[in-house]
């Protein structure tokens, strides 16, 4: 099912930016389904960016462009009826963020901030941004931040949170659904739970694919689906990585037409490892200590030590709901007070209470 899943990702709004056709690259290298929001990413990251200087920021803006633009685009998403959208900064209670920073996440993104103990109650701190996150999905997203993902050291996480459902404009009937014959791979075929229905739809062809795009009642928005037509379903993908979704919404017909439509009922989730994509695309100094995040606070420093993302989307006879969660996790090298680093040529004793060295020895290259 991944022909239907891999495109579906809340891109339908508009056409791929050059940021969305690089993550599609690397996210789709993964195998089997897959579902993410890029629209999750790119406002997380964006609000991130707000508080970058230097060559952090210039990271940023090489791999997302000009990050205002997500500021647009939080925009022209919040206030739709069938999209709840949702950001809120959860920062250490002890943490004095600049109010320039502040103030940008709070007027472009709604962004309010919450203060919490990240230094004492950090699992309780985990625990209250994921019982956050799940409200704003209807429960669909739980548990975005797996345990160790805060720790006493986390100063900032920055949220994003989304949630879709529409019905179709003309639904399926649920007495029509079927087994029938789905292709996994040119070895492979099963028989799956079929949706049947005639509906007015748009057609076309690129990119070696069939295109259809099935629209949502009272809204603007609709699911392209491209299924590989003589090509491999990775071909179809890169064409998108490349040419972006516009291109593929250009081939469709303008007027539609009456057609039969079958389509597999699916539910898809699935994490996206961002902590290891992200430096693959180019943002590599705001996981290191390179980092440059005084826009955000000036103190301690600061650096990104996860990224977060989870997706689910269910298809089915009435509609769509889909909800998806990104987290930027900023964290600082040491605690307050003393800090002790080991950053050179050193001797090791392995003792026990009164003194007596059991093993012992120097440690010159960790690597060898």
């Amino acid at each position: 099912m991944r022909s239907l899943a891999a495109l579906v990702a809340l891109t339908s709004i508009a056409s791929a930016e050059p940021f969305e056709a690089k993550l599609h690259s690397e996210v789709a290298k993964s195998e089997g389904n897959l579902i993410y929001a890029p629209a999750s990413i790119g406002i997380a990251l964006a609000m991130t960016r707000e508080g970058a200087g230097g060559d952090t920021a210039k990271e940023f803006d090489a791999v997302l462009g000009d990050h205002t633009k997500y500021r647009a685009l939080y925009r022209s998403l919040a206030g739709r009826p069938e999209l709840a959208i949702a950001n809120r900064l959860f920062a250490e209670a002890s943490l004095r963020l600049e109010k320039p920073f502040v103030d940008v996440t709070k007027t472009a993104y709604d962004a309010p901030v919450e203060a919490l103990d990240f230094g004492r109650k950090h699992d309780s701190a985990r625990k209250h941004i994921n019982a956050w996150v799940a409200k704003q999905t209807k429960d669909k997203i739980k548990d975005l931040l797996p345990e160790g993902a805060i720790t006493k050291l986390t100063r900032l996480v920055l949220v994003n949170a989304i949630h879709f459902k529409a019905a179709w404009v003309e639904p399926f009937s649920e007495s029509s659904t079927r087994p029938a014959k789905f292709q996994v791979d040119a070895k492979t075929a099963k028989q799956v739970p079929t949706m049947r229905g005639e509906m007015t739809v748009k057609l076309g062809k690129h990119g070696g694919a069939r295109l259809i795009d099935l629209p949502y009642a009272d809204s603007k928005l609709s699911l392209l689906i491209a299924v590989p037509d003589g090509s491999s379903l990775r071909d179809v993908e890169r064409a998108y990585a490349k040419d972006g979704l516009g291109k593929f919404l250009a081939a469709l017909d303008r007027q539609g037409g009456e057609t039969l439509v079958t389509l597999p009922k699916f539910k898809i989730e699935a994490d996206v490892p961002l902590t290891e994509i992200l430096p693959k695309m180019g943002i590599k100094a705001a996981f290191s200590d390179f980092a440059d995040f005084k826009a955000i606070a000036r103190g301690p420093k600061l650096f990104i030590s996860k990224v977060v993302h989870k997706a689910v989307i269910e298809v089915n006879e009435k509609g769509t709901e889909a909800a998806a969660a990104t987290a930027v996790v900023i964290s600082t090298d040491s605690g307050p007070g003393r800090s002790f680093a080991v950053d050179r040529a050193f001797a090791f004793f392995l003792h026990d209470e009164a003194g007596n060295v059991l093993f012992a020895g120097r440690v010159t290259d960790p690597t060898r």
